[in-house]
Parts: C-alpha cells; structure tokens; sequence
C-alpha cells in the first residue's frame, strides 16, 4: 500500500494581550483550506493459467478530494502554552480498479467501481510546558490528543468504509535554539512524539484511512514521529516555518512536509 496527500490552509486571526492577571497571550482564528489525498493498493497473483501464463496484478486506487473549514485558539503564559483547534473536512470519494494479466502489457479491466462522500470532523488540543536549558536552547514537553469522527454515505459501504472514530494520544519533547541572523529571529526546533490510535469503523486521519475493511486497523500499534521544523520572523511582521516529519512503526512508514507564511499587523 502506498499514499501521499498534499494540501493548503490559510487562515487569519486575532492576537489579544495581557490576558488575565499574569499578562498571557491569546490568539483566535478561522482556518479554510483543501486537500487530496491518494492512496494505491496493489495485489499481486504468480498462479500461472493456461489463458494467463504469467504473474497478474490488480491495483485498486482510491482518491480522496475536499476542503475544510475550521477554527482555532492558543494561548501562552508564561512558559505553558495550550491550543485547541477544530476542522470540518467535507471530502468526496473515488475508488477506480485496474487489473493486468501477465500475458498483457496494458490493463484488461478498469473502471470505477464506486463513489461516496464523508463528512470528517476533528478536535485537536495540545498542552506545552518550556525549561529553559542554557543560554538561547530550550526544551519543551508535549502532550495532546486527535479525535476524528468520520459519517459516511451509505454508498461508502461498497468500499468496506463504514462510520467510526479514531482517538490518537500523544506524547514527547521539542528542542529549540532561539538566535538572530542579522535582523531575522531564527529559530530551528526537533521534536520526538509517541502516539496510539483507538479505532472503530473506517475513520479518515490526516487524509490517510486508518481502519475499515479497505485497510488495516492502527488500533493499538505504537507509533513514532519525528519533526524538524526552521522558524523565521523578519521583524516586520513577516514570518515564516518550513518543516519535514518521518513517522512510523509496525507496518508503516511515511514522510511529509510543510511550509508557510504569516504576516501581522
């Protein structure tokens, strides 16, 4: 099985100060954005027939497309920060199948198989707390949670996806160094994350399927995360973050990235 997702967000907000009697800070916004993502399942057969001499394979692909709405809020004091973010996914899905005989260099048999559509929504909360390490470097325990509600169509049924939700907890650490660069505050992070998902039905996860009949449950398989993430705030209200991530466990392995830009005023 292979998949890959690519996406875009924007999103503006608000920034309000001296909050409460310690002086935090909270920042308010709505987010819209839209995503695909795709994903390949690939069977292969080496039983050789008189029709089919050699080796067939079928591939069955699924493609998910949508945009999202959303809101969100973070606030810091001191050196606790907490956010809390929600998205509404509206996503329409499309399942295509092609199978090859090993006699044949092109498919014998391809087509759409099935369509459906699925509303995701998702509550994601994280809790921080910054110790100062030496000088400008800093570590930051994590811990936060992922729910996501996935409510199919019937339609999806065909495609063995049915209702349900998944439950991710996750722990670690980031280490960071705040530095300048000429007139640019830089600073470079690595995070660490352990997570765990509990699962019913097919639920959607970052744009990947994490249960159902269409692919494997993660129910209870420890997963590892790592991120590296370059801030960059030009000091005039432009800032800006580019950041890769690997993760993985038990049968899975994966890399992303992401980029952005925000400006204040």
């Amino acid at each position: 099985m292979a998949s890959h997702t690519w996406g875009i967000v924007s999103g503006a907000d608000l920034t309000f100060s001296n909050i409460g009697p310690r002086g935090g800070t909270l920042i308010v916004g709505l987010l819209t954005g839209y995503m695909e993502s795709d994903v390949d399942l690939v069977g292969v057969s080496t039983s050789p027939t008189s029709y089919n001499p050699g080796t067939s394979t079928s591939t069955t692909h699924v493609r998910l497309a949508g945009r999202s709405v959303g809101a969100y809020a973070t606030i810091f004091q001191d050196r606790i920060s907490v956010d809390l973010a929600f998205k509404a996914d509206s996503l329409n899905i499309s399942d295509s199948f092609f199978q090859s005989l090993g006699c044949c260099p092109t498919p014998v048999l391809s087509g759409e198989t099935a369509s459906s559509h699925v509303e995701n929504l998702s509550t994601i909360g994280n809790f921080n707390y910054r110790f100062p390490l030496y000088s400008a470097i800093w570590i930051e325990p994590t811990v936060g949670f992922n729910y996501t509600y996935s409510l199919y169509d019937t339609s999806a049924q065909a495609l063995g996806l049915a209702s349900g939700y998944a439950l991710r907890l996750q722990e670690g650490a980031r280490l960071g160094l705040d530095f300048y660069c000429a007139d640019i505050h830089v600073t470079p992070t690595i995070a660490g994350l352990l997570y765990d998902d509990a699962v019913t039905g097919g639920p959607i996860v970052n744009g990947a399927f994490v249960g159902g009949q269409l692919l494997p449950s993660d129910q209870g398989k420890l997963r590892g995360e790592g991120i590296l993430t370059l801030n960059l705030d030009y000091r005039n209200g432009l800032s800006s973050f580019a950041s890769a991530t690997i993760y993985g466990g038990e049968d899975l392995f994966g890399a992303g990235g992401k980029a952005g830009l925000r400006y204040q005023w």
